[in-house]
């Protein structure tokens, strides 16, 4: 403006930092917000509300809450869009704690909060798994003259779900009723996910059946989803494959959508084909196509779609069934890199995500990117090794190779696959946003390699729905053309140990395991190299397959509590959930079959919270005491949220006599096995017991060496 001889006023400095706050610049929003001070122009409330309302979309709660506190020196007053800008930046940032001071300060400085600032403090309780407090906060509603919003309602069930509260998701639901509100898809699937987790799958569907006959009976369709066709074509010029029908059942379509295709553009495509064939039936309304799941613009596959609008019945008995990860999808990728381990190889990684709009970026479809952060949100990702390959000559790496991979996806983040597995040192190949790119293994790659080849869920009449689609014929060309790698007989036995270490010092809690190799000789022989699926039809499973029900059973990879029979009393176990996520614990006594006040499998252990430190000869005795003190932790543990290793400590430290349920009963009980855990951990780790050769025990030294994330 100086260019043009012109002096900025307030208002040109509001809109400069709308602006920034817009296009997510915090950082220039604040220059501009200091840069007021060095001019004399008169700084308002909509210039503050502008800056931290910038600082909330970054997630940068600090310096919104210091600009809050700040305003009163500027002889202003905070109003309402102030607090409710810091109580978003707060609740992007995890900050519970503050979300509830802020909401207090409000009171006292006869504010009245309205529906947004509570649902702000309410989401941060959700994000930072303070269950209770959500709850309290909805309950507070009514008696503040304030009627809480479905999403609201939504909100706390996901904190229920993630805590595994499935009795007060159902009292929920009745509150929820009872306010005249009808549930909706996400409520109903976090409902149906903390029943899943606590008692089994079917009484799940249970519920999502009785929700099914109040959306038929309240069916109000909305307008289309936002989404329309990026491209009038239903394929790109150079794509092989084309958009077609694998199946259809009540309430539920499944399409093929091939490479270089939006979910978008395939869905129109097919709405378009029943237009024209099925106009005059009566089935459905073949123009009514709702998209529950999407697929990356690059990934070929499956892709289920719903009968009816957005807000219909169908939609709704689908959506709900994501929601609460009842929905089981098969993913076969190549990926690259050392190798994971032998075929028959599995593993779960468990990072969470964090997603940010990039904004579209012309002539692409990538308008997000996806990194791992403690920030984001929950995300567990499932593999097995089904064949490894050798590196072409001349590639780079010397130790890597590829591996083709079976993937299930517990949740469905964007671009979940893709980001877990490079987070691993495993990018899939041919991918441009998060692999190798020029330094690839296989850079002649003409696509991301990564294909959805099945997904199992129910229609609305309650019947399983199986879609499959065969890995299309560019993808079998490149398999076709790579050498399978030699499986040796002899391998390091300790492989997996290390495998446990470096996933989890990556970031990425990750649980492994492997499988025999004979049942894996017999996968290859259904499974040929040319993956045709000559003897499969549309409607069969592989599950159906005797031999590969041993190996493919879904539950068996992702359901812990299916490996209770592997965890026993001395298992040396990590936990992944909770306060003492990340820590090691000694398995005291299991409970398979759960008992009366715990209905799901668990066990009783005995943990370190905080292991020894390194001591010197140079230190003196009382910082050498100081450092080799234990602080230990029992507690009972859910099977679903505990890492089984292959350590087990030795017979004298007697696991079953650390801790017992009398004991765990009483505050004092636990105080006096906390005191007996620290005593026996610390003589055991200032003195191992050796093992049979007579060095000092891997398990105990496991057990004392802190895992890095």
């Amino acid at each position: 403006m100086s260019r043009f001889r012109l002096v900025p006023d307030e208002f040109s400095y509001n809109s400069a930092i709308f602006a920034c706050a817009k296009g997510g610049q915090w950082q220039w929003a604040l220059r501009v917000f200091a840069g007021i001070s060095e001019v004399r122009v008169a700084c308002d409330a909509i210039t503050c509300n502008a800056a931290i309302s910038a600082c909330a979309g970054g997630a940068q709660w600090q310096p919104a809450l210091h600009m809050l506190k700040d305003i009163p020196e500027m002889r202003l007053s905070p109003d309402k869009f102030s607090y409710c800008a810091a109580l978003s930046a707060c609740e992007k940032g995890r900050q519970w704690q503050f979300s509830l001071s802020l909401l207090s300060e409000m009171t006292q400085t006869r504010l009245s909060g309205d529906e947004l600032c509570h649902g702000a403090a309410i989401s941060a309780c959700e994000k930072d798994g303070r269950w209770q407090v959500a709850v309290s906060l909805l309950h507070q509603m009514p008696q503040r003259s304030m009627k809480p919003s479905a999403i609201m309602y939504n909100v706390v069930s996901s904190a229920l779900e993630t805590a595994g509260v499935w009795e007060a998701s159902l009292a929920l639901l009745g509150n929820m009723l009872v306010q005249r509100l009808i549930p909706d898809a996400l409520f109903a699937g976090s409902t149906a996910g903390a029943l899943r987790k606590a008692v089994s799958e079917e009484s799940a569907y249970d519920l999502l059946v009785q929700l099914l006959q109040l959306w038929i009976a309240q069916d109000r369709p909305e307008a289309q989803e936002e989404g329309e066709p990026e491209e009038e074509n239903g394929y790109l010029p150079g794509s092989s494959e084309h958009v077609r029908i694998l199946g259809t059942a009540p309430g539920v379509i499944a399409i093929f959508k091939p490479t270089g295709v939006t979910t978008a553009t395939a869905v129109g495509q097919v709405s378009q084909q029943l237009v024209g064939e099925t106009a005059e039936s009566e089935l459905y309304n073949p123009a009514g196509l709702f998209i529950v799941s999407r697929l990356d613009h690059p990934t070929s596959g499956v892709c289920p779609v719903a009968l009816g609008v957005a807000g219909s019945a169908a939609a709704y008995w689908l959506q709900a069934q994501f929601a609460g990860r009842l929905v089981r999808k098969e993913y076969l990728c190549l990926c690259e890199g050392p190798a994971l381990g032998p075929e028959g190889f599995t593993g779960a990684i468990a990072s969470r995500l964090l997603t940010t709009d990039m904004g579209l970026v012309r002539g692409t479809s990538q308008s997000s990117r996806t990194e791992v952060s403690a920030l984001g949100r929950e995300a567990a990702t499932g593999y097995e090794v089904v064949a490894r390959y050798c590196a072409p000559r001349g590639a780079a790496g010397e130790i890597s190779e590829l591996m083709l991979l079976l993937v299930r996806p517990l949740t469905g983040r964007t671009h979940q696959i893709r980001v877990h597995l490079a987070s691993i040192g495993r990018p899939l190949v041919g991918d441009l946003t998060y692999g190798t790119r020029g330094s690839s293994l296989l850079p002649a790659c003409p696509r991301l390699f990564l294909h959805c080849r099945e997904i199992t869920l129910r229609d609305v009449e309650g019947r399983p729905f199986v879609a499959e689609a065969p890995l299309p014929a560019d993808l079998q060309d490149i398999l076709a053309r790579l050498q399978p790698v030699q499986v040796q007989e002899s391998r390091n036995g300790n492989h997996q140990g290390e495998q446990e270490e470096q996933s989890l010092a990556g970031g990425s809690k990750c649980l492994t395991g492997h499988k025999d190799n004979a049942h894996r000789s017999d996968i290859l022989s259904v499974l040929p190299a040319t993956w045709g699926y000559q003897n499969v039809t549309r409607s069969t499973s592989l599950l159906d397959f005797p031999v590969i029900q041993g190996c493919y059973a879904t539950d068996a990879i992702f359901s812990l509590a299916a490996m209770g029979k592997f965890i026993k009393a001395g298992r040396v176990v990590v936990i992944l959930s909770g306060r003492y996520a990340g820590k090691k614990a000694i398995v005291a006594k299991v409970f398979d079959d759960g008992s009366k006040s715990r209905p799901f499998g668990h066990c009783l252990v005995a943990g370190v919270d905080r292991a020894p430190l390194k001591v010197t000869r140079k230190m003196s005795k009382k910082k050498i005491s100081k450092r080799t003190r234990v602080k230990p932790f029992v507690k009972y543990v859910n099977y679903n949220h505990i890492m089984p290793t292959r350590y087990q400590v030795p017979t004298e430290i007697q696991p079953a006599a650390m801790v017992t349920d009398q004991q765990m009963d009483t505050s004092d009980g636990r105080i006096e096995a906390k005191k007996f855990v620290k005593s026996l951990l610390q003589e055991k780790f200032a003195a191992p017991p050796a093992d049979k050769t007579g060095r000092p025990s891997k398990d105990v030294l496991y057990l004392r060496k802190k895992l890095r994330f």
